[in-house]
């Protein structure tokens, strides 16, 4: 989802948190299965793994869209997150030190 910034008073420079832009699926739920969709009739990828820490991010597993559903825990860990994750995971570290055993494809 793109972030919104509007300028700093003093610097002029766009570094006060605005929100997120509405016009994306991700602001919204039910956003994140839908652009997980998407990237299925895109591309043959045979597992789509949801890497997160809120309820829309985990609701991209639940329903259907996405494989598999690892909870971040590093910044906040929400008490329904850590309970429904097929994985959970407190650093990126930890994340990726396990998947660089396998091949997988990583999309931003």
């Amino acid at each position: 989802n793109r972030m919104l910034f509007t300028a700093d008073d003093e610097t002029g420079l766009p570094t006060r948190f605005a929100g997120f832009d509405a016009r994306e699926p991700t602001c919204r739920r039910g956003g994140k299965p839908e652009v997980i969709e998407s990237l299925r009739a895109l591309h043959p990828y045979e597992n789509v793994v949801m890497v997160g820490d809120g309820i829309t991010d985990l609701e991209a597993a639940t329903e259907g869209a996405a494989d598999c559903f690892v909870g971040y825990g590093g910044t906040v860990l929400r008490p329904e997150i850590a309970q429904r994750a097929d994985w959970l995971v407190y650093s990126f570290d930890e994340l990726f030190s396990e998947l660089a055993r396998h091949r997988v494809a990583f999309v931003g």
